[in-house]
């Protein structure tokens, strides 16, 4: 995960894949294979939401980052549900 954090913040076309893997560990693997917080984490929800923006801002049309924006505001709606 360290690596692929790391290969997102470049400026050449593997940042946006790699930004993908990110979103993708964060919304839909933690949930498949239950993962908690004590697991591996990629980042705060800060950090999650710059990376959702960011490549919005690069690609606003892009149907994969709104997708995983859904996702991850899904999530924490379920998350705020929970602690409720």
């Amino acid at each position: 995960m360290k690596a692929i954090a790391f290969t997102s913040q470049s400026n050449d076309l593997k940042a946006p894949f790699a930004d993908m893997v990110l979103l993708w560990y964060e919304t839909v693997a933690k949930q498949l294979f239950n993962l908690t917080e004590a697991d591996v984490s990629i980042g705060s929800n800060e950090e999650i939401e710059q990376i959702i923006e960011k490549n919005l801002k690069k690609y606003p049309r892009s149907s994969l980052f709104l997708y995983f924006k859904g996702r991850y505001y899904r999530s924490i709606l379920r998350r705020l549900g929970r602690d409720n």
